[in-house]
């Protein structure tokens, strides 16, 4: 999509949100799952746990809802994001590392999406291009640091090239997954 009118919707599971150390990097995914999984005791426990809820991306915030309530869990201004991915391991999952302005830490949301994880990067992705090309709507907190637009036009070509390489990785995976298994029925 060009141009997001309103808001996008995606179905996702929400496995947690930690506080991290750094604003950027697929490191940060990482570390974010292991505290989660730590938090939860557990993958399986982990799974059961996952709310269901509902993203609404904008260009202006990333709000999540809760999909039986329709309740507001958390609202995240789209400026405050500094990092948004598919984790590089487990392709279900991605996320997005945020600033909380009140206690000016960098938070990471995880969410799990059996199909749309890298469609819902690319429209957060998009949300941040149309924000920064339209001068329609003067900005809310200008006194705080945004990123530049050829910054999000760089972020999003590496985050394509990586969900390039993660889908040719998969791809490899599957042969030698598939190659395994013909040699070991011939044998």
């Amino acid at each position: 999509l060009t141009h997001l009118l309103m808001y996008c919707t995606y179905s996702a599971k929400l496995l947690g949100h930690v506080c991290v150390d750094h604003p950027r990097g697929i490191q940060v995914l990482t570390e974010a799952l292991e505290k989660i999984q730590f938090l939860s005791a557990g993958k399986k426990k982990l799974k059961k746990n996952a709310d269901l809820v509902e993203m609404q991306i904008s260009p202006e915030e990333v709000k999540v809802l809760s999909s039986k309530t329709k309740l507001l869990l958390h609202s995240c201004p789209l400026h405050s994001i500094s990092f948004c991915a598919v984790h590089e391991t487990f392709v279900k999952v991605f996320g997005y590392v945020c600033r909380n302005i009140e206690t000016r830490t960098h938070q990471c949301f995880l969410f799990q999406s059996q199909k749309l994880a890298h469609s819902v990067i690319l429209m957060i992705g998009e949300a941040f291009k149309v924000a920064h090309t339209s001068n329609d709507k003067p900005r809310k907190n200008s006194g705080e640091r945004s990123l530049a637009l050829t910054d999000l036009q760089k972020m999003n070509q590496e985050l394509k090239a990586e969900n390039d390489s993660l889908r040719k990785k998969v791809v490899e995976l599957e042969w030698r997954l598939q190659e395994k298994s013909v040699v070991s029925t011939t044998a």
